[in-house]
């Protein structure tokens, strides 16, 4: 198998070898691994069981079926398990390489899939935090329109536990100025009216 294809034209490595499926499930747990070639006549733990076994811990793994073995059982049960491709031996390094080229374009139209779905919950979650931060800002300014409307936003914004809670302020240097200012003669009145 090694030999049959140009694992570097294709843009893929050969990460290793098992001579069973359960030592595949071994090399599974411990390597990140995208597509698994595997036999369906192997010692311990044969295709079938293999099969069976990867589904639901490795979802996203992609499988090549190779047997020489013309069991409707193998077939079935590579199809049951949602196997990329089913071939037969002897196989040629044509029917290999085509294998592997539509399993390969494949994880690549998942990837783009997922980085596109990565970057635009990004950036919804950039835009939320603009909106909210900006709902904040208008409440300051007191410029957020009617009350209906400020509550159905501060629901959006996982804001409306606000109405349920008392404001607390804290001040500082406040007191120290109001009674140097007493002391002065001065009250805060006087303090803020502008001199002309």
């Amino acid at each position: 198998m090694r030999l049959k294809v140009d694992w570097e034209s294709l843009d893929l490595t050969v990460a290793g070898e098992a001579p069973s499926g359960a030592e595949a499930l071994e090399r599974l747990a411990g390597d990140a691994i995208d597509i698994i070639i595997t036999d369906m006549n192997m010692p311990v733990m044969n295709g079938v069981s293999f099969l069976e076994s990867y589904r639901e811990p490795y979802p996203a793994l992609k499988v090549i079926v190779v047997t020489g073995y013309e069991d409707f059982q193998y077939a079935r049960a590579a199809v049951r398990n949602q196997a990329r491709d089913y071939l037969l031996k002897p196989v040629s390094q044509e029917e290999l390489t085509a294998a592997l080229v539509k399993v390969k374009r494949e994880l690549d139209d998942e990837r783009l899939a997922q980085d596109r779905e990565a970057m635009d919950r990004w950036r919804l979650s950039q835009y939320y935090k603009e909106m909210k931060e900006h709902f904040i800002v208008r409440l300051v300014k007191e410029e957020s329109g009617h009350e209906r409307t400020v509550r159905e936003r501060a629901r959006l914004f996982q804001l409306d536990s606000w109405d349920a809670e008392g404001v607390r302020f804290l001040t500082t240097g406040l007191r120290e100025r109001e009674v140097r200012d007493a002391a002065d003669g001065r009250t805060p009145d006087k303090l803020r009216r502008p001199s002309r």
